[in-house]
């Protein structure tokens, strides 16, 4: 009986190990994506938040996006499915050029490009944040959109 009493009161300690080291994971994971974030944000700072979005040779869209986003280095994965039509993360857009202007098709009207990913970017990279999460991954940059 007294042995039993003794592994109870061991499995509870162990127990609470565990719930403790789940808790402190739970910081640590928190604090690194804070950190990837940070990382990113002062990146962009720098300039080094760059893309490798490789225009098709023609394609005046696709090269005025292409050079937009080296200078701009928009983090949020961009592929193209078509003329005119871009994958931005998980939205499907539509670009095209007005007035000499990349601008991107939202809702009834015309958004130039910048304004684009100043306006929706943070949303994008949320909803990846929730996409990586569901599927175990710790940085939403390391999503596979192939």
């Amino acid at each position: 009986m007294e042995e039993i009493e003794r592994l109870n009161k061991e499995i509870e300690r162990l127990e609470q190990l565990v719930e403790g080291k789940n808790a402190e994971l739970q910081e640590l994971n928190a604090i690194y994506n804070e950190r990837i974030s940070r990382i990113w944000e002062l990146e962009k700072l720098l300039g080094k938040a760059t893309s490798n979005y490789k225009a098709i040779r023609g394609d005046e869209i696709d090269e005025l996006l292409a050079n937009f986003l080296s200078i701009a280095g928009c983090p949020i994965p961009i592929w193209r499915l078509g003329e005119g039509f871009y994958m931005f993360g998980t939205r499907k857009i539509y670009a095209k050029i007005i007035n000499g202007k990349l601008v991107i098709w939202v809702g009834g009207g015309y958004m130039i490009i910048e304004k684009f990913i100043e306006t929706y970017a943070e949303a994008e990279i949320e909803k990846l944040k929730r996409i990586a999460e569901k599927q175990g991954i710790d940085d939403w940059r390391m999503l596979d959109f192939s």
